[in-house]
């Protein structure tokens, strides 16, 4: 089910942006996408996350539950 998320995201978009131009991973970098289009409001439902990274919804929400629980430090 495509439910809209709730997720509020700590960082300012200026921060997300500087951590994406920093990130060597391409699973870090997928993260803070998915924080960055949250917190733009470009993207609101699990279900087009998913589609946009070629990702899993289940994906999707382990990566935001881990980020409500450990906020940025789990990414970094």
């Amino acid at each position: 089910m495509a439910n809209k998320l709730q997720v509020e995201i700590q960082q300012t978009v200026e921060e997300l942006e500087h951590r994406l131009e920093g990130h060597a991973t391409a699973v870090n970098k997928e993260k803070l996408l998915v924080l960055y289009w949250l917190a733009t409001k470009k993207i609101q439902k699990r279900a087009e996350l998913a589609t946009m990274l070629k990702r899993d919804e289940s994906t999707i929400y382990r990566w935001l539950k881990a980020y409500k629980q450990a906020g940025i430090t789990l990414i970094t």
